[in-house]
């Protein structure tokens, strides 16, 4: 059985749709655990009418506000089936999602997750772009790149999947990561397997209330350029505490210290000739630039 952790917080605009997009999924054999962030709209009553219709989605409000991350991290421990698949609450699933990330994780016996690359779509439920990897210059190898999971990742929790021993490893949550889904990404490529679809299996709403990619204007955006800080700065607390683990190989030790001396102290070097950074040159212009003037 997969568990489906959806986690909401005044979704009451698209959750439907979502929900509806799973409830069709091809593969059937999962149970939803909606966890609502004490929402202020009718987000909980939609979501209550849709526990009372059906056996296999029960809804759980935080007494107070968590927040996202102590939000899935709470959804996370309370599941019960052996692959556990997140969800946000204004996208929508490809009907064969869950199904072609079972087939590619189930003979795992390893901790192992699987993502997948998505299309966007605008408040409308209008296609804009058919490929979220090649729009952030996301390219992700076969084989185990820890340089690319610490740094640049591009590992989406809404399209994340994975097994009970991955669970097992990554509960309770460190204390301060940056996003729930950069340490299970990072986790599972340090101790496990990561398996990467390039097929487009979720439909990623963008809109102005997205926690992550949000959509900003041209004023939010100049503004950020200088306000802003250089990227990677809120991982460094959780790598530095990942290099004090004994269970984690040398190599990979060797790979966090590279990257940690580089976004404390940027360089030319290591923003255009690394796998740091997005594989754009306008965009490491820009940070280079950003560098500088700090």
């Amino acid at each position: 059985m997969i568990s489906i952790v959806l986690a909401t917080y005044n979704g009451e605009k698209y959750i439907k749709e979502q929900l509806e997009s799973i409830i069709n999924q091809s593969f059937k054999d999962f149970e939803i655990l909606i966890l609502d962030d004490k929402s202020e709209d009718n987000t909980l009553e939609i979501i209550k009418d849709y526990e009372k219709k059906y056996d296999f989605i029960r809804v759980i409000q935080n007494k107070k506000r968590a927040g996202v991350i102590k939000n899935f991290e709470k959804g996370i421990s309370l599941t019960n089936g052996d692959f556990i698949s997140l969800s946000d609450q204004d996208d929508i699933w490809e009907r064969d999602k869950l199904l072609m990330q079972y087939n590619a994780i189930k003979d795992y016996n390893i901790p192992a997750m699987v993502h997948s690359d998505l299309s966007i779509i605008n408040e409308k439920g209008e296609k804009n772009c058919n490929s979220f990897f090649k729009k952030k210059g996301y390219f992700f190898p076969k084989k185990k790149s820890v340089d690319i999971l610490i740094s640049r990742s591009g590992v989406m929790g809404n399209t994340i999947m994975f097994n009970k021993k991955l669970k097992n490893l990554i509960l309770p949550f460190y204390k301060e990561i940056p996003m729930h889904d950069y340490y299970i990404g990072v986790i599972a490529e340090l101790y496990g397997k990561r398996i990467t679809l390039n097929q487009k299996l979720v439909r990623y709403r963008i809109h102005s209330s997205n926690i992550g990619n949000k959509q900003k204007n041209l004023k939010e955006k100049i503004t950020g350029f200088f306000k802003d800080n250089l990227p990677y700065q809120d991982r460094i607390e959780f790598l530095e505490y990942l290099l004090n683990k004994k269970d984690i190989i040398q190599d990979d030790k060797k790979e966090i210290e590279k990257f940690l001396k580089n976004i404390k102290s940027p360089t030319f070097k290591s923003i255009f000739l690394s796998n740091y950074y997005k594989n754009k040159i306008s965009y490491k212009a820009k940070l280079f630039l950003r560098a500088i003037l700090r």
